[in-house]
């Protein structure tokens, strides 16, 4: 937990935050010794920029954002990830026929 808590604030986060992702994730079933997954930097999504990046410069004036996330945590309900990635696209595409 110290070394978590170390690498946390070295990346900005403050103190305690580390604490609360780990008592998160083992809320959530994950074992001491497994990686947790760390949240970015607020404001940083570098993925989705590059996206919205890549689309501008092809003139695509829009990109919109679904996600079927997790889908790498051991145990997760692969296809209710999946289907809530699904519903949000369904959604997109509803409020694009208003």
């Amino acid at each position: 937990a110290e070394t978590r808590e170390a690498e946390a604030r070295a990346n900005g986060a403050e103190t305690g935050e580390a604490e609360t992702r780990e008592a998160e994730a083992r809320a959530n079933g994950a074992e001491a010794g497994i990686a947790i997954p760390q949240k970015p930097a607020p404001g940083i999504n570098l993925g989705y920029d590059y996206i919205c990046a890549i689309a501008r410069m092809f003139g695509i004036p829009e990109v919109r954002y679904a996600a079927a996330e997790g889908l790498d945590i051991e145990g997760i309900d692969i296809e209710a990830q999946l289907e809530k990635g699904r519903q949000q696209i369904a959604a997109l595409l509803a409020e694009d026929a208003r």
